[in-house]
């Protein structure tokens, strides 16, 4: 469900910046084949990709990324499956909306709650968020990490994408690690932060990476996490929060 990517880079002009970016799009389009789009803010050197793949608001209001009240911009890859119940209370607190999008839900979210709207998001989600008067660029992964997101921050520049093969189009950036093989054979998967590139990196699930732009400073923050010390030992309760997961997960 789409694929997104992105550059920030205060060293290059912004019509490379935009090029490269389409390039590591054009990588990822079996990911979303319905639609491409592309958000620039020259001022600050950063480009925003995404390969969409239609699902909900199957219309152009759908294109990403997508902008809220000219100041938030998204690219989004997921589903945010409690969207609706969240754009009933968005709505309540004054926000209006323009689609039927979950996309235009995380924005409004983001524009109520800030950061705090992340941990309200039940889902599956990697998205880039960028703040035009903050000046600061988020991504955000969920707390599963189903939906996967890969950085790099070298230089002091900032490269994200969906897919590693996105950053083959960055010579730079595709020196493998050669410890990966020892990581998969020993866990039988890549555990996070490790990719198989030497200067690429996985955002941790349930965390958010800030990029001020400013300040030029990057930091990491967990939103959430899932805990799974705790035990049921009632049976009763047991069969009623399965019987109430179950009824939430199929409507």
């Amino acid at each position: 469900m789409c694929r997104i990517a992105g550059i920030l880079n205060s060293g290059i002009p912004i019509e490379d910046i935009e090029h490269k970016t389409t390039l590591m799009c054009d990588l990822q389009k079996h990911g979303g084949p319905d639609d491409f789009g592309i958000y620039y803010s020259e001022k600050n050197k950063l480009v925003l990709g995404n390969r969409r793949l239609s699902l909900l608001d199957l219309t152009m209001a759908g294109h990403m990324p997508m902008q809220y009240k000219n100041r938030y911009h998204i690219t989004y890859n997921g589903e945010i499956y409690n969207y609706l119940d969240l754009k009933k209370e968005l709505i309540e607190l004054g926000h209006l909306f323009s689609n039927g999008t979950d996309t235009e839900v995380i924005l409004a979210a983001y524009a109520q709650w800030g950061t705090l709207a992340f941990s309200k998001l039940n889902g599956m989600f990697a998205f880039a968020l960028w703040d035009e008067v903050s000046e600061e660029l988020f991504l955000v992964r969920d707390a599963v990490g189903i939906k996967p997101l890969y950085y790099s921050t070298i230089s002091d520049n900032l490269i994200f994408a969906s897919e590693l093969r996105a950053f083959a189009i960055l010579p730079e950036l595709n020196k493998q690690n050669k410890n990966w093989p020892i990581y998969m054979m020993a866990y039988g998967h890549i555990p996070e932060p490790i990719s198989t590139l030497n200067d690429v990196t996985q955002l941790h699930k349930g965390c958010f990476l800030k990029y001020n732009t400013q300040k030029k400073k990057i930091s990491i923050q967990s939103f959430l996490h899932y805990s799974f010390s705790n035990k049921v030992l009632n049976k009763k309760d047991a069969i009623n929060n399965i019987q109430h997961l179950l009824n939430q997960s199929v409507e």
